[in-house]
């Protein structure tokens, strides 16, 4: 079940599973400007991984990519760059959405219909912290993704449900849960949960570490609808370089 209001959300969520190129610094945003059309589906920008001087330009540079744009600020604890407040994570993703509205990406829902396809990236652990996410994100038409990570372990097949559950019943638009797999029932239990969560919320599910890579193509293949990759160097452990994951996804790689 799709949640988000907006039509450009909606299609590309109804769509295959799709790609995600992370950028981590400004030369992550050069080469995302270089790739040729449909390299890749959508860019990450790692807001948490710039400096706050630097953040303001690296907005716009990925505002003028014109991709689907999924915007971060990861929480230290689950694997972000910088040990940032939850008030600092709210202004400066207010203000990231804002500029795009200002760069000519997204439009304000008081002034038009959005131009372009934007997603706001929230930990589940954190959202009941961070209520006025949900305003921010209204006022500006972006989708909410809630995301668990888990960087030693995966959860049970019955812990896993439990996580997606409650990331729709806090109105995620997608849930996104990476973990990290060490064994075949580890990856059946990941495997599982994609195959019991159909015509639900979109899904989003990710291996790390030893596992990750081979994990990370059969998930997407199974249905995982956002599957992250690096542009220049891995933001996770197990990440695939960006355009080799699409070009496996595509068959046009073996």
């Amino acid at each position: 079940m799709i949640t988000s209001s907006n039509k450009l959300q909606k299609e590309f969520l109804l769509g295959p599973p799709r790609v995600v190129g992370v950028a981590l610094s400004r030369e992550d945003l050069l080469t995302a400007r270089r790739l040729l059309p449909g390299s890749v589906d959508a860019l990450e920008l790692r807001q948490d991984a710039f400096l706050p001087e630097e953040e303001s330009a690296a907005i716009k540079m990925a505002g003028q990519i014109g991709s689907p744009l999924i915007l971060t600020l990861r929480h230290f604890s689950e694997g972000g760059h910088a040990k940032i407040t939850n008030r600092q994570r709210l202004q400066r993703s207010a203000a990231a959405l804002q500029l795009l509205t200002e760069v000519g990406y997204a439009t304000n829902a008081q002034q038009g219909q959005t131009t372009r396809c934007v997603f706001v990236d929230i930990e589940l652990r954190q959202i009941t912290r961070l209520r006025k996410f949900y305003s921010i994100t209204e006022k500006y038409q972006a989708g909410l993704i809630m995301s668990y990570h888990n960087f030693r372990a995966t959860p049970s097949a019955g812990r896993l449900l439990s996580l997606a559950k409650k990331a729709c019943s806090l109105r995620a638009d997608v849930v996104k849960i990476a973990c990290t797999p060490q064994s075949a029932r580890d990856l059946a239990a990941m495997f599982s949960l994609l195959a019991f969560w159909r015509n639900r919320t979109p899904l989003a599910l990710m291996g790390m570490g030893p596992l990750g890579p081979e994990s990370r193509v059969l998930l997407a293949r199974l249905g995982s609808i956002l599957n992250y990759g690096y542009l220049r160097r891995p933001s996770a452990p197990g990440q695939l370089e960006a355009v080799k994951l699409k070009r496996l996804l595509s068959g046009s790689e073996c």
